[in-house]
Protein backbone atom coordinates (compact mmCIF):
# COMPACT_ATOMS: atom_id res chain seq x y z
CA UNK A 1 0.00 0.00 0.00
CA UNK A 2 1.32 3.66 -1.37
CA UNK A 3 0.41 6.67 0.49
CA UNK A 4 0.56 8.39 3.86
CA UNK A 5 1.73 5.56 5.71
CA UNK A 6 5.09 5.69 4.28
CA UNK A 7 5.80 9.38 5.30
CA UNK A 8 5.63 8.02 9.01
CA UNK A 9 8.46 8.36 10.97
CA UNK A 10 9.66 5.84 13.47
CA UNK A 11 8.99 6.00 16.91
CA UNK A 12 12.47 7.08 18.98
CA UNK A 13 10.96 7.19 22.50
CA UNK A 14 7.09 7.16 24.21
CA UNK A 15 8.21 10.96 25.31
CA UNK A 16 8.33 11.85 21.53
CA UNK A 17 5.18 10.22 20.42
CA UNK A 18 3.67 12.13 23.42
CA UNK A 19 5.46 15.10 22.11
CA UNK A 20 4.00 14.52 18.60
CA UNK A 21 0.58 13.96 19.69
CA UNK A 22 0.29 17.59 21.66
CA UNK A 23 1.84 19.20 18.91
CA UNK A 24 -0.84 17.78 16.48
CA UNK A 25 -3.76 18.55 18.86
CA UNK A 26 -2.89 22.30 19.14
CA UNK A 27 -2.21 22.51 15.69
CA UNK A 28 -5.48 20.89 14.70
CA UNK A 29 -8.80 23.09 13.06
CA UNK A 30 -11.73 24.15 15.03
CA UNK A 31 -15.01 24.21 13.38
CA UNK A 32 -17.08 26.99 14.39
CA UNK A 33 -20.58 27.20 14.10
CA UNK A 34 -22.89 30.18 15.18
CA UNK A 35 -25.85 29.24 17.18
CA UNK A 36 -28.82 30.26 15.68
CA UNK A 37 -30.42 33.81 17.44
CA UNK A 38 -33.53 32.07 18.75
CA UNK A 39 -31.25 29.38 20.49
CA UNK A 40 -28.33 32.14 21.62
CA UNK A 41 -30.70 34.32 23.09
CA UNK A 42 -32.22 31.18 24.54
CA UNK A 43 -28.75 30.21 26.15
CA UNK A 44 -26.65 33.03 25.97
CA UNK A 45 -23.77 31.78 23.75
CA UNK A 46 -23.56 32.65 20.30
CA UNK A 47 -20.50 30.07 18.68
CA UNK A 48 -19.48 27.17 19.50
CA UNK A 49 -16.03 25.25 18.39
CA UNK A 50 -15.79 21.94 17.38
CA UNK A 51 -12.50 19.76 17.02
CA UNK A 52 -11.57 16.48 15.70
CA UNK A 53 -10.90 13.88 18.20
CA UNK A 54 -7.68 12.11 18.29
CA UNK A 55 -7.52 8.55 19.02
CA UNK A 56 -7.13 8.71 22.92
CA UNK A 57 -9.66 11.39 23.00
CA UNK A 58 -12.48 9.25 21.33
CA UNK A 59 -11.23 6.47 24.24
CA UNK A 60 -11.36 8.83 26.94
CA UNK A 61 -14.81 9.48 25.66
CA UNK A 62 -15.68 5.89 25.55
CA UNK A 63 -14.63 5.07 28.82
CA UNK A 64 -16.77 7.80 30.00
CA UNK A 65 -20.01 6.48 28.33
CA UNK A 66 -19.54 3.10 29.77
CA UNK A 67 -21.30 0.87 27.16
CA UNK A 68 -24.18 3.03 26.78
CA UNK A 69 -24.57 4.08 23.23
CA UNK A 70 -26.52 7.05 23.52
CA UNK A 71 -24.33 8.53 26.22
CA UNK A 72 -21.79 7.39 23.87
CA UNK A 73 -22.49 10.09 21.45
CA UNK A 74 -23.06 12.64 23.89
CA UNK A 75 -19.97 11.87 25.08
CA UNK A 76 -18.37 12.09 21.80
CA UNK A 77 -19.46 15.88 21.12
CA UNK A 78 -18.94 17.05 24.80
CA UNK A 79 -15.07 15.94 24.34
CA UNK A 80 -15.05 17.45 20.26
CA UNK A 81 -16.44 20.82 22.21
CA UNK A 82 -13.61 23.17 22.69
CA UNK A 83 -14.67 26.73 22.63
CA UNK A 84 -18.19 28.18 23.41
CA UNK A 85 -18.08 32.33 22.52
CA UNK A 86 -14.16 32.96 23.07
CA UNK A 87 -13.93 30.75 26.34
CA UNK A 88 -12.15 27.22 25.50
CA UNK A 89 -13.65 24.60 27.47
CA UNK A 90 -12.65 21.05 28.60
CA UNK A 91 -13.44 17.61 29.66
CA UNK A 92 -9.82 17.72 31.49
CA UNK A 93 -10.93 20.83 33.61
CA UNK A 94 -14.65 20.53 33.94
CA UNK A 95 -15.68 23.48 32.39
CA UNK A 96 -17.43 21.63 29.69
CA UNK A 97 -19.60 20.32 32.17
CA UNK A 98 -20.12 23.88 33.89
CA UNK A 99 -21.99 24.60 30.64
CA UNK A 100 -23.68 21.25 28.97
CA UNK A 101 -25.82 20.26 31.99
CA UNK A 102 -27.04 24.14 31.99
CA UNK A 103 -31.12 23.10 31.18
CA UNK A 104 -31.19 26.07 28.52
CA UNK A 105 -27.90 24.38 26.74
CA UNK A 106 -30.11 21.37 26.11
CA UNK A 107 -31.10 22.57 22.24
CA UNK A 108 -27.73 23.76 21.83
CA UNK A 109 -26.42 20.27 23.40
CA UNK A 110 -28.10 18.57 20.27
CA UNK A 111 -26.59 21.42 17.28
CA UNK A 112 -22.88 20.14 19.21
CA UNK A 113 -24.28 16.29 18.81
CA UNK A 114 -24.83 17.37 15.00
CA UNK A 115 -21.76 19.23 14.35
CA UNK A 116 -19.57 16.53 15.87
CA UNK A 117 -20.99 13.79 13.72
CA UNK A 118 -20.32 16.14 10.52
CA UNK A 119 -16.60 16.75 11.56
CA UNK A 120 -15.75 13.27 12.71
CA UNK A 121 -17.95 11.41 10.79
CA UNK A 122 -17.54 10.11 7.10
CA UNK A 123 -20.42 10.77 5.13
CA UNK A 124 -22.80 7.98 3.92
CA UNK A 125 -21.10 8.20 -0.22
CA UNK A 126 -17.33 7.67 1.27
CA UNK A 127 -18.38 4.53 3.40
CA UNK A 128 -19.90 3.05 0.80
CA UNK A 129 -17.04 3.55 -1.13
CA UNK A 130 -14.87 2.71 1.18
CA UNK A 131 -16.82 -0.69 1.93
CA UNK A 132 -17.47 -1.81 -1.88
CA UNK A 133 -13.57 -1.59 -2.43
CA UNK A 134 -13.10 -4.23 -0.50
CA UNK A 135 -10.57 -6.72 -2.13
CA UNK A 136 -9.19 -9.91 -0.54
CA UNK A 137 -5.69 -11.33 -0.55
CA UNK A 138 -3.78 -14.25 0.78
CA UNK A 139 -1.14 -13.17 3.69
Amino acid sequence: MAGAAENLEPVRSIDDLMLQDVHAREQRLVHEYDIPKVLSDECGYRVVGVVSLSADEELMATRRAAGDQVRLAFELAKEALRFVDDQKVSTADGTVDRIWIKPDFSKVRTLVVTAYNETNQPTQESTQAFLKSRRVRAG
